[in-house]
């Protein structure tokens, strides 16, 4: 075999396993099913005119995920209040300072147990926490970066996408002290997109 025959060989294997690790890359992902869950335990206590809950986070995903935390180091809580009770342009009130120092995970099975203090709570709310897989971001900016050099090179607009890889597990909603059985009503659903905003 001639010498640049050989090198056409290895410029063709080449060429192949680079295509092959591109599709890949911008293939869409099938997403993984997330159970992650915030439970109340118990019923809210009322103590010194404060109401104090106990809450539990557990990571049913089968990777470690990130809690984003406040500044004493435990979750990050949201008090949500609901469509139109919220602050504008929020998903709700956070209840102290953000950190997020991407020190607190929460392995694969386990749970996290913390007390929230709320004085002069609303009459109906829940608590939303916020939760961020590390590694999928690792890989979501990669496949975002070739996704745009895609796009340049096609000199096209382009398309919108979320990466939902911030997640907000919520609480179920307390109404006047106790916790609601009942489910969101259905306009309430469709006006909330927990995921665009940010809480403040």
């Amino acid at each position: 075999m001639k010498l640049t025959s050989r090198r056409k060989v290895l410029w063709l294997t080449v060429t192949g396993a680079g295509g092959l690790v591109l599709v890949l890359l911008l293939w869409p992902a099938r997403p993984q099913p997330r159970t992650l869950d915030l439970r109340i335990a118990g019923q809210p206590q009322m103590t010194n005119g404060a109401m104090l809950i106990s809450i539990v986070l557990s990571n049913g995903t089968l990777r470690t995920l990130n809690i984003v935390d406040d500044g004493a180091g435990n979750p990050f809580v949201v008090l949500d209040a609901g469509v139109g009770q919220n602050p504008p342009g929020t998903i709700g009130l956070g209840l102290r300072v953000l950190a997020n120092t991407l020190k607190l995970k929460l392995a694969p099975g386990a749970a996290l147990t913390n007390a929230v203090r709320l004085t002069n709570p609303p009459p109906r709310f829940r608590l939303l926490a916020e939760v961020r897989d590390l590694a999928s971001e690792r890989r979501g900016a990669l496949t975002e970066l070739l996704r745009l050099l895609a796009v340049k090179a096609r000199l096209s607009r382009p398309s919108p996408q979320g990466n939902g890889l911030i997640m907000l597990p919520a609480s179920p909603w307390i109404e006047n002290g106790n916790i609601s059985n009942m489910t969101q009503n259905a306009t309430e659903r469709l006006k909330e997109t927990p995921t665009n905003g940010l809480s403040q």
